[in-house]
């Protein structure tokens, strides 16, 4: 398992068991070319780390960037943000949802403490 697999996985931990079972309901019935479903015969009964799985199995690479469109669709714009930075820290890579690169290497660093 690669680390974003971990990563929604310390996210989807933090879901309430309500919220949990819509995030898999939107697994299940993706809006128009968000991403393809995962059929809900895979999905019945599943926790959270067969959930992952399933959807690293679905969506690759691409399975952090789909964790956090389905978070946002739940209102929960607060994990998929949390989930947006994780992923940036451990690939450096911003997922679409997230700010320019230009923004996070412009910021000015440098320490004027003496």
């Amino acid at each position: 398992h690669g680390i974003s697999v971990k990563e929604i996985l310390i996210i989807l931990k933090e879901l309430k068991e309500e919220d949990f079972k819509e995030f898999k309901w939107h697994l299940n019935h993706p809006s128009p070319e968000d991403h393809r479903s995962i059929p809900r015969s895979d999905l019945e009964n599943k926790d959270r780390m067969d959930t992952v799985d399933l959807m690293e199995q679905y969506y690759g690479k691409d399975s952090v960037q789909v964790a956090v469109e389905v978070l946002k669709e739940i209102q929960r714009n607060d994990l998929a943000e949390k989930l947006s930075k994780m992923n940036f820290y451990t690939t450096g890579k911003l997922l679409k949802s997230g700010r320019k690169t230009s923004d996070v290497y412009n910021k000015d660093t440098t320490d004027y403490s003496c």
